[in-house]
């Protein structure tokens, strides 16, 4: 018998996108799921549409609470799920209708904890195409967080997989903080034995305008993605993970230097980002599994800073 998935939906001021959310959860053709809609305080009527939806299938569930964020609506979210796997869905985004009979049956053919798949973006207007391409690789923890670490791959968003349940035991989304994501998979990830990724394109991103990812970062914003990226790398040297640790090091390297002209205008500050990159630079330098590219990029931020790019 096929295992349940629970799925939990958070819900704030979403009212023209909602719909197609819980349309295309519903019309999946793995039919053994619960749907957790977490309605977190939502002004306008995303709250009754949802309710609406609990009415026709006995599968929705819908938690009404105050708004908390978006960490504390997946965290009620997690309370109340009772299925094997759990998955998380924004709810201005969608997915395919093969979303999670593809996932499902790669983590049980490959008896995997986690199972993923790729993403397509798109933008208000657009009507995006995701893609069915045969295939899979099986990871470790150590070969995801390090080979997908800084790779094209996006390893530190949540929506796009399915989790055994029991990995988020003593894990939860950081309350009140952005990045949440960043703060949370690597941990799930870490504590996991193996992870399948498929190769077909399921998941459906919307980019919205005006939204906290399409805002210029304000300090804040700034600050907390640092502090997630620089708190994956103290988790990883208090597992004394060496190899790891020098990966999650790259990669907040390559974030202070995506963001350092935006810090340096706000602020004023960049003596000390600068001092960080070259330490950070010189601890990786002799690590002969970090890409070239990295490295080089790196080095040429510390000879030639104002080069640099914003985000």
């Amino acid at each position: 018998m096929n295992k349940l998935i629970s799925i939990i939906v958070p819900v704030y001021k979403i009212e023209p996108y909602i719909r197609q959310c819980i349309e295309s959860i519903l019309s999946q053709t793995y039919k053994n799921i619960e749907i957790i809609l977490v309605d977190d305080g939502s002004p306008d009527n995303c709250g009754k549409i949802c309710d609406e939806y609990a009415a026709i299938d006995d599968r929705i569930k819908v938690i009404h609470k105050k708004n908390g964020g978006l960490s504390e609506a997946r965290n009620y979210g997690l309370k109340e799920a009772q299925g094997v796997y759990v998955s998380f869905i924004d709810g201005d985004d969608y997915v395919d209708k093969s979303f999670y009979q593809m996932l499902y049956e790669a983590a049980e053919k490959e008896n995997c904890d986690i199972a993923e798949c790729y993403s397509v973006n798109f933008e208000d207007g657009n009507i995006p195409q995701g893609s069915y391409r045969s295939g899979q690789t099986c990871l470790s923890p150590l070969e995801w967080l390090t080979e997908s670490n800084v790779g094209d791959f996006l390893p530190c968003v949540v929506w796009n997989k399915i989790y055994k349940k029991t990995l988020f035991d003593g894990i939860e989304f950081p309350v009140g903080r952005h990045y949440e994501d960043e703060a949370t998979t690597y941990k799930v990830v870490y504590k996991s034995s193996k992870i399948v990724r498929i190769k077909s394109a399921l998941y459906f991103y919307r980019q919205r305008s005006g939204s906290i990812t399409q805002l210029e970062k304000s300090i804040k914003e700034i600050n907390e993605q640092y502090i997630a990226l620089e708190e994956k790398c103290d988790f990883f040297r208090m597992k004394n993970e060496v190899k790891i640790t020098k990966f999650a090091e790259t990669k907040l390297a390559i974030y202070m230097i995506s963001v350092y002209k935006i810090r340096k205008e706000l602020t004023g500050e960049y003596k000390d980002w600068r001092k960080n990159i070259k330490k950070i630079f010189n601890d990786i330098y002799y690590e002969s599994s970090i890409p070239l590219k990295y490295k080089i990029y790196l080095l040429m931020f510390i000879i030639f800073p104002n080069l640099c790019k914003k985000e």
